[in-house]
């Protein structure tokens, strides 16, 4: 409306022409709103961006230090200038929280669940806020929203948080979590626990019946309490281990106890599952001469037929699972439960020893310590890479023969030393810096940690052009590479260049899996109950593990002379290029 069409005066300047003077005070004038306007929306576009980044800094100044009643209103200033950003609604409902203004509070937790922010905290302060203002129905029901939500409420908190003071004597409170009664008989107790137990698994368990049926669940948890009093205390945790495998999660399961009056026992044998078979690793010194021996039967029964039936007392995401837990077959009282065993304080054992001859040993079951396996494989050869630095989360290497960086990643959490950011800045700056051409991520040790972490070690790879390439990036994966490790496999897999090598992953690409621990009321035996899944690669990914392009298992071979196949086969792979 304020000119003529771009394309016209485009012809008139090519062509010379003189326009008439209406239309050059048409042009004149079009130009001169256009750049008013122009001139109007720069200078006022800064001022409101100038304006709302100061606003933001002084809110989040103002929430850091405490100061409640100023910070909520710098966020509820944000929030009406902004409606779409969570976190200005969730700081401005925990600023109004801690002045005890909670039903304002409340109204805002609902703005930031419905831009689907921070969900889980969310509804655990909904709940908490409503039952200090004595709005008990609201808060019984978003504390069952909160018990299903991952990183929300959990039964602990039933138990110790002072703000559910007020709903502890009702009955639908007690349901969720039971008071504990002193005088209660062992039966009572312990049909308190299972009913809590299954009450637990309905209301956190991201997907209870995707292996076992409802009607299956209920009748062995049925049957389980009407056998209380004809079952030990270990049998009865024997059975909830059962029960707990049929699931298929690797991330629920029992925890056996391992001190108090429920403790369990462990034979002082360390085993390994190799290729050539199971192998003792590591064992009390009492028995030390077996140390490096093949297992092949405990009581008469050969070791495989042992391993199928403690399989089913054992909670996995794939087959895999089942050689990393093989350390778990050393339990007594499970192998006892499960019929291995004659009795649940020894047993016979046989191994074949290393010049070809069987020896069959009495072993006493211990009090569980990890000093118990005492007594290792003497070798005077240096440790391999991967084997040097067990207890470090992570650490590298400079293979400078190779040009190579060796990186181990054991645990995806930070040290109290060292953040893992800085430690895979410092790592990359110094490829960088010292020209590294080819990198090796060992991960097969790794059973997990914080899948957060993964970020900045992927953004550097990512950036990279030159070690991301195919023979330039190589990851060691194994029966191990479990939880936050296997997401961060998932992520080089779908993502990377990178040469997977080792053995199969000890889950899969998208799994349901998070640590959540509940205590049972009365045995205070511990249960993770997993309340998350996660989908690291398309929906219809349904592999097992990931499988690596070049498969090479652990060998005891390699073990008993410190030796590691794939790195070996890494660097004389570097060395063909």
């Amino acid at each position: 409306m304020f000119g003529l069409p771009l394309k016209y005066l485009k012809k008139v300047e090519e062509n010379n022409l003189k326009m008439p003077s209406f239309v050059l005070r048409l042009t004149e004038n079009h130009l001169a709103m256009r750049n008013i306007i122009l001139l109007i929306t720069f200078l006022t576009s800064n001022l409101i961006v100038s304006q709302t980044i100061s606003e933001i800094e002084k809110a989040n100044t103002l929430y850091k230090e405490n100061n409640w009643q100023a910070s909520a209103i710098a966020y509820k200033s944000l929030t009406l200038k902004n409606p779409t950003n969570g976190p200005y609604y969730y700081k401005l409902a925990t600023s109004l929280r801690k002045q005890n203004d909670y039903e304002a509070s409340i109204n805002a937790y609902f703005q930031s669940l419905k831009v689907g922010y921070n969900e889980g905290r969310c509804i655990k302060f909904i709940a908490i806020n409503y039952a200090l203002i004595n709005n008990q129905d609201k808060a019984l029901d978003w504390i069952k929203r909160g018990l299903s939500t991952p990183k929300s409420l959990y039964f602990k908190d039933l138990e110790t948080n002072k703000s559910f003071d007020n709903l502890r004597q009702l009955d639908a409170f007690v349901s969720l979590y039971p008071s504990r009664i002193p005088d209660a008989n062992r039966v009572e107790r312990w049909e308190t626990d299972i009913t809590f137990l299954n009450n637990a698994f309905k209301a956190i368990h991201y997907d209870l019946n995707r292996n076992i049926s409802q009607v299956n669940w209920e009748q062995n948890i049925a049957s389980l309490k009407e056998n209380i009093s004809t079952l030990s205390d270990d049998e009865i945790i024997t059975k909830l281990m059962q029960l707990i495998s049929l699931i298929g999660d690797g991330h629920t399961f029992v925890r056996p106890p391992l001190q108090g009056d429920l403790k369990f026992h462990f034979y002082p044998i360390q085993l390994y599952q190799f290729e050539e078979g199971i192998y003792v690793t590591a064992v009390n010194k009492a028995y030390k001469e077996i140390v490096g021996s093949q297992l092949t039967h405990i009581d008469g029964i050969s070791i495989n037929k042992v391993i199928d039936i403690f399989k089913t007392a054992l909670s996995v995401d794939n087959l895999m699972g089942y050689k990393e837990n093989i350390y778990l077959s050393m339990l007594s009282e499970v192998l006892n439960n499960l019929g291995i065993t004659k009795n649940k304080t020894s047993a016979d054992f046989t191994f074949r020893k290393s010049d070809d001859t069987s020896v069959t040993l009495n072993i006493k079951a211990l009090d569980f310590n990890p000093a118990i396996w005492n007594s290792t494989l003497v070798n005077n050869k240096e440790l391999p890479l991967y084997r040097s630095n067990p207890l470090k989360h992570f650490w590298y290497k400079h293979i400078k023969e190779k040009n190579t960086i060796y990186l181990q990643l054991n645990i995806n959490y930070s040290m109290p030393d060292k953040d893992i950011e800085e430690f895979y800045n410092e790592v990359f700056n110094y490829m960088e810096t010292e020209q590294v051409e080819n990198l090796i991520l060992d991960i097969r040790n790794c059973p997990g940690g914080n899948s957060f972490n993964n970020k900045p070690l992927l953004e550097h790879i990512l950036k990279n052009n030159f070690i991301n390439k195919k023979g330039k990036f190589y990851t060691i994966i194994g029966r191990k590479t479990f939880s936050a490790a296997m997401n961060l496999a998932t992520d080089l897999d779908q993502r990377t260049n990178t040469i997977f090598i080792g053995e199969p992953t000890g889950s899969s690409p998208n799994f349901v899996g998070e640590t959540n621990f509940v205590e049972l009321p009365y045995s205070k035996i511990n249960i993770s109950i997993s309340n998350a899944y996660w989908q690291r690669s398309v929906s219809w990914d349904n592999r097992k593990w990931i499988a690596p392009d070049i498969y090479i298992p652990p060998t005891f071979y390699s073990y008993k002379n410190n030796e590691d196949s794939v790195l070996d086969f890494i660097l004389n792979d570097l060395s063909a290029d």
